[in-house]
């Protein structure tokens, strides 16, 4: 039941943002406040860091075996990383440097089936695929989501991961090889900003 109610969270929040972003003035639906969209974070990231059991359970009533806390904590990660889609441009606003170290920590669960399926949503994230796919275009994802790629490597999926990281990465040097040729394209004052501004 939590779980559910966790996906319909999230899964509310990104349709509202892409809506509005899609239909501009249009938009039929208001995207949540920013106070609504940080505690969503917080409390994901919460749920983790607790190991699995919902901030209304400090007394134990819920998620009492170990399988209803596994089954929180990765519903609580492949969320945060779908609220983290390059795409919402919301991971640079809410997602803090402590909520970042809880999210890796998943990669090293204790369950192996927490441990696959986060490490495959990273995969799908890499990539580009399925629900970080909008209008039929992936978005490249945060650079610092390539870091959590060694975290897999006692994941099932971890040559799934490591395949969609190089495939990422392939994609970003063919970008960057576009624009800089692009850059060259337009004089010398050009190709000097870009390799002292923008390149890193």
């Amino acid at each position: 039941m939590m779980c559910e109610a966790i996906e319909l969270l999230v899964t509310h929040i990104r349709s509202t943002i892409v809506s509005a972003r899609r239909t501009a003035k249009h938009a039929e639906l208001e995207p949540p406040s920013s106070t609504h969209i940080a505690e969503v974070f917080s409390t994901l990231a919460k749920i983790l860091e607790d190991g699995g059991v919902p901030p209304s359970s400090v007394n134990g009533r819920y998620c009492k075996t170990s399988q209803d806390r596994a089954a929180l904590r990765r519903s609580a990660a492949i969320n945060l990383l779908r609220l983290c889609d390059s795409g919402l441009k919301l991971e640079d606003t809410y997602l803090t440097s402590r909520m970042w170290h809880v999210l890796s920590n998943v990669l090293l669960d204790e369950e192996a089936s927490v441990r696959d399926a986060v490490a495959e949503e990273l995969s799908f994230m890499l990539s580009g695929i399925g629900k970080y796919r909008h209008s039929g275009v992936g978005s490249a994802p945060s650079m610092r989501f390539i870091s959590f790629v060694p975290l897999c490597a006692e994941s099932r999926k971890a040559g799934k991961v490591k395949a969609s990281m190089m495939q990422c990465i392939s994609s970003l040097r063919g970008s960057i090889a576009t624009c800089q040729a692009q850059v060259r394209a337009m004089g010398k004052a050009a190709e000097k900003n870009f390799e002292n501004n923008l390149k890193m």
